[in-house]
C-alpha cells in the first residue's frame, strides 16, 4: 500500500463514520473512485482508540470484499456496532483515532514456533469456536507468545491453554497497520 493509499482508506474511514452520525447513512465509494490497491479482496480490520483506548474493532479475517468496501462496512461496525462498547456519538468523533489492519491469508500452523509476536497475528480455532488477536496487540500488551495463544483461545471463548490440545487449529497471518496518527 503506498502513501496516497493509505491516506485514502482512513480518509474514508473518517468520513464514513462522520456521515452515518450526520446523515444516517454511510458514504459511497465508487470503484472507478479508490486507487487500485484499494480494490485488492484482503482480510481487514477498523480499530478506533478514543485517548489511546480501544473503542472499537471490527474486521474481516479473510478477503470477502474489496478493501475499501471492508473498510467502510467495518468503520461502521468498529463505530456503532462492536458489542464491547456503547455506539460512538458525534461529541467523541473528534477524540478518536482510526487505524486500519489489511491482513494476508491466514496460514494454518504446523508449531507454535513459527509464531513471532509483533509481525503475527493469530486465528484459534475448535469447533465452532474462533478467536483472532491482531498482530499489533501482543506488542501493545507486552505478551509473551504464550500469553499472546492463551488471550486469543479466550477470546474463542475456550480455556487459555486450549492452544495445546490437537484439535486446536492454529494460523497466523501479517497485517500492513496504519493509522491517522502516523499520516
Amino acid at each position: 500500500m503506498t502513501p496516497e493509499d493509505k491516506r485514502f482508506l482512513l480518509k474514508a474511514a473518517r468520513d464514513n463514520i462522520r456521515s452515518w452520525l450526520d446523515k444516517g447513512k454511510g458514504i459511497r465509494i465508487f470503484p472507478t473512485d479508490a486507487p487500485k490497491n484499494c480494490m485488492a479482496t484482503r482480510g481487514v480490520f477498523v480499530t478506533i482508540k478514543s485517548r489511546g483506548d480501544l473503542r472499537g474493532c471490527v474486521g474481516y479475517p479473510t478477503g470477502i470484499k474489496p478493501i475499501i468496501l471492508a473498510v467502510l462496512d467495518n468503520s461502521y461496525n468498529a463505530a456503532f456496532k462492536d458489542p464491547r462498547f456503547e455506539p460512538l456519538t458525534a461529541a467523541e468523533l473528534n477524540q478518536i483515532t482510526i487505524e486500519i489492519s489489511v491482513l494476508t491469508e491466514p496460514v494454518r500452523m504446523r508449531s507454535v514456533e513459527e509464531i513471532q509476536a509483533g509481525r503475527d497475528g493469530i486465528i484459534i480455532e475448535r469447533g465452532m469456536n474462533r478467536g483472532l488477536l491482531l498482530p499489533q496487540v501482543a506488542v501493545e500488551q507486552g505478551w509473551d507468545r504464550s500469553t499472546f495463544l492463551g488471550h486469543a483461545c479466550m477470546k474463542a471463548g475456550l480455556p487459555p491453554g486450549a492452544w495445546k490440545d490437537g484439535e486446536t487449529k492454529i494460523f497466523r497471518f501479517q497485517a500492513v497497520i496504519f493509522g491517522e496518527d502516523e499520516t
